[in-house]
């Protein structure tokens, strides 16, 4: 029995052969977290965002209009009925589901991804949270995130993304009238 190290990637801490392990692992359990986010909203959505909700999306999506899309990334810019706003978060959540099952699972992130920022962009007051902005950012990590190779940068990025939860996580918590 020999001890023999693993070869050392470019950045030594990281193994090079982690690469697919952790990409499919990552695009399942994004996809479940997808599903997730989406069942919540779909259940949410008509009482926040309706017609007749606490902040109707159509009043947000017209509120934005002089911004366009660059200032306001939305798939709401077509239309915001309610029925429209039920299925954008039941496509969301089978989005979620296929990329779960490993389903062409960048695809389909990418598909749950623009439909979270299409609410996240609108849907002031209650998507905008930490959390909400860190799930479009990871839905946009996954696309970079191959599972057939390993990826260093794109492992680096999603240990950045860690950080930074933590980080504002910590920051939100001082600067909170708790936090004292």
């Amino acid at each position: 029995m020999t001890d023999r190290a693993a070869p050392a990637g470019r950045f030594g801490w990281i193994s090079p052969d982690s690469g697919p392990v952790v990409a499919r692992l990552f695009h399942a359990l994004l996809g479940l977290v997808f599903v997730l986010a989406f069942g919540s909203l779909r259940a949410q959505v008509e009482p926040l965002f309706g017609a007749e909700g606490l902040s109707p999306l159509a009043e947000a999506v017209a509120g934005a209009r002089p911004g366009g899309w660059s200032a306001t990334p939305t798939l709401f810019w077509w239309g915001s009925g309610d029925a429209t706003l039920r299925g954008a978060a039941t496509a969301g959540m089978i989005a979620g589901a296929l990329a779960l099952v490993g389903v062409w699972p960048r695809v389909w992130l990418a598909i749950a991804t623009l439909l979270y920022l299409s609410f996240v962009s609108v849907g002031a007051p209650f998507l905008q949270f930490q959390w909400d902005s860190l799930l479009v950012e990871c839905g946009v990590l996954a696309l970079l995130l191959p599972r057939d190779r390993p990826q260093q940068a794109a492992h680096l990025l999603l240990l950045f993304a860690a950080f930074k939860l933590y980080f504002e996580s910590g920051l939100a918590k001082w600067g909170s009238p708790l936090g004292d």
